[in-house]
């Protein structure tokens, strides 16, 4: 299992809805929950090269004028550490997508 965190700056109130809604499109993510101030995603991801499924989620929270996010990329197999580095690199690069188009900092932290 891999995690990474990140902190997106300068968040108006409506920053967290759009991330909810930006990943959900375009992250294959399956399930959702959340609440107020926060959401979860979960999703899976097929590795055809070898063979394997990695689990894929993202928690984040908004706290005053920031949003904390958690990237989570574990299962497969874990002799091929490479497929859990594949995993996590194409969701910091979703979230990094994300901050540039809003024109938020980003933080990895």
């Amino acid at each position: 299992m891999r995690v990474r965190s990140f902190e997106l700056g300068q968040v108006a109130e409506s920053d967290l809805r759009k991330l909810h809604d930006y990943l959900l499109e375009v992250g294959g993510f399956e399930f959702r929950a959340g609440g107020s101030g926060f959401f979860v995603l979960v999703g899976e991801r097929f590795t055809a090269p070898i063979g394997s499924s990695h689990a894929q989620m993202i928690m984040a929270a908004r706290e005053a004028d920031t949003i904390s996010v958690d990237v989570v990329a574990a299962g497969g197999r874990e002799s091929d550490g490479s497929s859990h580095q594949t995993v996590m690199h194409r969701l910091s690069e979703l979230l990094r997508g994300f901050a540039e188009r809003e024109q938020l900092p980003i933080t990895d932290i």
